[in-house]
């Protein structure tokens, strides 16, 4: 026969930690809303680097498309965003899927409760756009778990939001408020 013996001390205080620890673990939106600022400022910095932070650059534009920037062609007609050039960075040129993944613009998805983070953006050419040139990814196990499990861990652990956060941010080497 094996025996096992815990013994605790402590008493009021280890259970009012218990339960602190219960309530965290019941409500993770605070966490879940830490992770959605994180991803919008992953996505910036992929935007960035053009696919560099996720370790998978875009390929340059098709002559053909700096052609049709060149000349306003087609999709080009449409207003260039700032910093939009005919040899400019791909993704760019209006800057709406960009913006889309910011959470004050009207494209950017969002929903946050003790169940669920959806998160994302609502442009529809986002998803084609995704397959050629990667915007939401990461680029290793470490990156991906940093960005998504680690915030939740600690929370639930009992730290401070704002401490997750600075942590976060310089593991990730992520800028942002």
């Amino acid at each position: 026969m094996i025996r096992v013996s815990v013994q605790t001390s402590g008493g009021p205080e280890a259970m009012r930690r218990i339960g602190a620890l219960e309530d965290r673990v019941a409500h993770p939106a605070p966490a879940l809303r830490l992770v959605a600022r994180l991803l919008s400022d992953h996505v910036e910095s992929t935007f960035a680097s053009q696919g560099g932070r996720v370790g998978r650059g875009w390929a340059p534009l098709a002559p053909r498309t700096i052609q049709a920037r060149t000349r306003r062609w087609g999709y080009y007609r449409q207003a260039p965003g700032a910093g939009s050039a005919p040899m400019g960075p791909p993704n760019q040129w209006t800057r709406r899927l960009r913006d889309s993944f910011q959470p004050a613009n009207a494209d950017h998805v969002e929903m946050v409760s003790d169940e669920v983070l959806t998160w994302g953006s609502a442009v529809p050419y986002g998803r084609f756009v995704h397959r050629r040139r990667v915007i939401l990814g990461f680029r290793d196990d470490f990156q991906q778990r940093e960005l998504l499990y680690q915030p939740l861990r600690l929370y639930v652990q009992g730290v401070p939001i704002g401490t997750i956060e600075t942590l976060m941010r310089a593991r990730l080497q992520l800028g942002g408020a």
